[in-house]
């Protein structure tokens, strides 16, 4: 299974340590862009899994950069965890919602509350990514294991226990393979 990858994106290159050292027990590899223009070049290039985002930046500010990412649909599903130094108003937090931020950090950091929201941004992000191996291999299924299991059950010469054995899986193969189906 690929490493969970945090894009963290600040232009206080203090800041980007101290995220660096506050998750560096978490199972997940940090990555880090000192500008937005930065950020979007390293998505095109990496998958990225969730991403810390310091709001007041210099060329495109957080607002923008979201608004940015979410315009894209191979990006419009990462969880994005907003930083700021000031409080929002209301005006902004509907914003920044809006835009699809899921969550807010404020600066000065608490390494504690960090840790804990992006330990669990990951946790969800592993378990997407479980679901989309899963989600593979049972597009597969009709093709690799169900049409396979029919012919062999047609050519072959087994047992009559044999036969039925082969026939109970395709059965529940294919049943599986229609609630996968349903669920799509």
């Amino acid at each position: 299974m690929n490493p969970i990858q945090i894009l963290a994106v600040d232009d206080q290159i203090s800041s980007l340590i101290a995220l660096d050292d506050i998750l560096t027990g978490l199972d997940a590899k940090l990555i880090k862009a000192t500008s937005a223009k930065e950020a979007l070049l390293i998505m095109l290039k990496k998958s990225i899994d969730c991403i810390l985002l310091d709001v007041s930046m210099p060329e495109m500010d957080g607002f923008e950069f979201l608004r940015t990412v979410r315009s894209a649909p191979a990006y419009s599903q990462i969880p994005v965890i907003m930083i700021t130094g000031k409080i929002f108003s209301e005006n902004e937090t509907l914003k920044a919602y809006k835009f699809g931020a899921v969550d807010f950090l404020l600066k000065p950091l608490n390494p504690e509350t960090v840790y804990r929201k992006v330990c669990f941004i990951v946790q969800q992000a592993r378990r997407i990514n479980a679901v989309k191996g899963i989600e593979k291999e049972l597009s597969g299924l009709e093709k690799n294991i169900i049409a396979p299991l029919e012919t062999l059950l047609k050519l072959s010469e087994i047992s009559v226990q044999q036969e039925q054995v082969l026939s109970d899986i395709t059965k529940k193969l294919q049943r599986l393979h229609g609630t996968w189906q349903e669920l799509k």
